[in-house]
């Protein structure tokens, strides 16, 4: 609807979170172009592609709707640690549960000439973070560390613990036509 959302510097979306991503839902979407080239020259400041996306608008009719989506972390898999050889540190994140829940409403304030959306969203995302520390063995003069049969270095015990991050958006919308 003619709302830049791009950051031309570093070529990601602005968010009120600073992280990328716009945080429209896709509930509030009638519709996305995707223009990847010979696009118009009111589409100068792109730099590979386009992706324009219109909002759902009011109409002489009310209309409106409620959802709701939940993911159990418990359907994803559990992430393989990725040990880094020089790295005493070790991170693992599995999901615990992901979902959305809202409402919109459209219709008309005047018939046949204006019109009236709106919308309300809540999002959240909860992970179990896992950080660990290795320690890690060295021979008996301090020099080198101790290696195994197969050339890894040598650790003893990981120390963790472990903690929830969670993080909520919360998103509304609102438009006259």
């Amino acid at each position: 609807d003619g709302v830049q959302v791009n950051d031309p510097t570093f070529g990601s979306l602005k968010t009120n979170t600073g992280v990328g991503g716009a945080l429209l839902p896709l509930e509030f979407v009638e519709e996305v172009n995707v223009i990847t080239g010979g696009y118009m020259p009111e589409f100068g400041r792109a730099g590979g592609g386009v992706l324009n996306v219109v909002t759902k608008s009011g109409s002489n009719d009310f209309h409106g709707s409620v959802w709701g989506n939940w993911w159990p972390g418990a359907l994803t898999a559990t992430p393989n640690t990725v040990r880094n050889e020089g790295s005493s540190l070790e991170t693992t994140t599995k999901r615990h549960n992901t979902g959305d829940f809202g409402a919109d409403l459209g219709g008309a304030i005047i018939k046949d000439k204006l019109w009236f959306y709106g919308g309300v969203a809540q999002s959240f995302d909860r992970q179990r973070v896992t950080r660990g520390v290795r320690r890690f063995l060295l021979n008996d003069d301090a020099s080198d560390f101790l290696y195994d049969d197969a050339g890894n270095i040598r650790t003893e015990g990981v120390t963790s613990n472990s903690r929830f991050d969670d993080r909520r958006a919360f998103t509304w919308f609102g438009k006259l036509t």
